[in-house]
């Protein structure tokens, strides 16, 4: 289009239909986003202000390394391990006796040697711990468990049993890296023939 085409009216429709009407159009596609500022950051608190294109990937990868957190802090909450099983028939006394293990332990969370009930714990946090055991009394005794938190009694808590009885407890305790844990049995009579036939354990689970 020359210019004498253009100063004709014919011209200036033309120009209108192929410049100016798809540039209005666009404009208000844009709305008030077309009178923004345009910021590259994502403290702005002001208004009439629009993100830059690159604030994109910084969000994203912002977000992928909160789900990353998020999926970390699931897998830690709830870790749970275990010790114990089974042990040959044994006899209680009135002396405090580990009840005894069969499994080894090494993963992320914990770690156990066999022979003993005793968990180690990798990482600090708040733990959920309970023991359970199953004796054959010949007749009312108190059996006693209790929890030792690095050797030192953490929990005790005392049943009376009558045949056979399932004796439990449980605890919440804080621990910090390389604690450990282990359950004990003792009896409260010397007159009463009290046994535990196997299937104890001692179960640790991962709060926070």
């Amino acid at each position: 289009m020359d210019i004498k085409e253009a100063l004709n009216f014919s011209g200036l429709q033309r120009f209108y239909t192929t410049h100016i009407k798809p540039l209005r159009t666009r404009i208000n596609q844009l709305g008030t986003a077309s009178n923004c500022t345009v910021v590259n950051n994502s403290t702005t608190t002001s208004s009439n202000t629009v993100l830059d294109g690159r604030m994109g990937k910084t969000l994203g990868d912002r977000l992928t390394n909160v789900e990353a957190r998020v999926q970390n802090h699931f897998d830690r909450t709830g870790a749970t391990e275990y010790t114990g099983e089974y042990k040959s028939s044994w006899t209680l006394t009135t002396q405090y006796q580990d009840i005894g293990n069969s499994r080894a332990i090494d993963n992320k969370y914990y770690s156990a040697s066999s022979g003993h009930t005793k968990i180690t714990v990798k990482e600090g946090g708040t733990y959920l711990v309970t023991a359970s055991i199953i004796v054959r009394a010949s007749n009312y005794d108190n059996i006693w468990m209790q929890i030792l938190k690095n050797g030192a009694e953490a929990h005790t808590m005392v049943t009376v049993a009558n045949g056979y009885t399932t004796i439990q407890c449980c605890t919440i305790l804080t621990m910090h890296t390389g604690n450990w844990v282990s359950v004990q049995l003792s009896k409260g009579s010397q007159g009463i023939q009290t046994t535990c036939d196997g299937g104890g354990y001692l179960q640790i689970v991962k709060l926070t």
